[in-house]
Parts: structure tokens; C-alpha cells; sequence
């Protein structure tokens, strides 16, 4: 990422899970599509923590790096303990994952955004004296 826009490749790795649920919402069964759709979430997941850690060191410094790597894993760890418990309530009220799928897109779509809207760092890292 230290040669490309950070936000830019956190944008994409953000709209990968949306390419994702729009499989899974398209009713696809061949396999090489449900193979793309698990792919997505896959890579997604890899990419998202380091985007999101990346842009936060070249925005925020070295110093702040703790705190935001720790928040960054707590929530994390927050959503991955409470998400199964919500994909299966609404799994159980709705009789299918249609309604999480669209949260996913939701979620997802504005968390790419945001991370759009972050920019390019104020100064190089080589400049900072952090």
C-alpha cells in the first residue's frame, strides 16, 4: 500500500463482501460463483484490518497505534462473538439470510465510503517525526 492510494485499495477491500452477498442474494448455484462469493469474504477479511491499520498509522502516527490496533481488534472480536448470534435470530425470524446479506451490503457499502473519504495522509511517512 505504500504505492498505491491506502484509501483507495481500503475502499476496495470494503466492496468486496458487497460482490459477495450479491451472489449469495442472486440465488447462484454453480459452484465457481459460490466459489467467488466465499472468496470475496476471504480476501476481504485479510485486507481489511491492515487497510484499516495502515490508514490509521499514516494518519494518526506511531504514537496512537496501540490504542487504535486495540480498538480495532476489540470491536472486531466484539462483532465476530455477537454475529452468529444475530445471523441465527434472523435467520430464525425471516426463515433465510436474505435480511443479514442486505446489513452486509449496507454496512459494507458505507464503510467503503468512509474509508474513501479518509484521503491521503497529511504528510510522508518519511517526514514524520513521530
Amino acid at each position: 500500500m505504500d504505492r498505491m492510494a491506502g484509501n483507495v485499495v481500503g475502499m476496495i477491500s470494503q466492496l468486496l463482501p458487497v460482490i459477495g452477498c450479491a451472489i449469495l442474494l442472486s440465488g447462484a448455484t454453480d459452484v465457481m460463483m459460490l466459489t467467488l462469493a466465499v472468496a470475496t469474504f476471504g480476501i476481504a477479511t485479510g485486507a481489511e484490518v491492515d487497510a484499516a491499520l495502515y490508514l490509521a498509522t499514516r494518519h494518526f502516527g506511531l504514537k496512537a497505534f496501540a490504542a487504535l490496533f486495540g480498538a480495532v481488534i476489540t470491536f472486531g472480536a466484539v462483532m465476530a462473538a455477537i454475529g452468529p448470534f444475530v445471523a441465527g435470530t434472523l435467520h430464525d425470524r425471516m426463515g433465510n439470510y436474505d435480511g443479514l446479506l442486505m446489513l452486509i451490503v449496507i454496512l459494507m457499502t458505507i464503510g467503503a465510503f468512509g474509508m474513501l473519504l479518509v484521503g491521503k495522509p497529511q504528510r510522508e511517512w518519511g517526514n514524520s517525526r513521530h
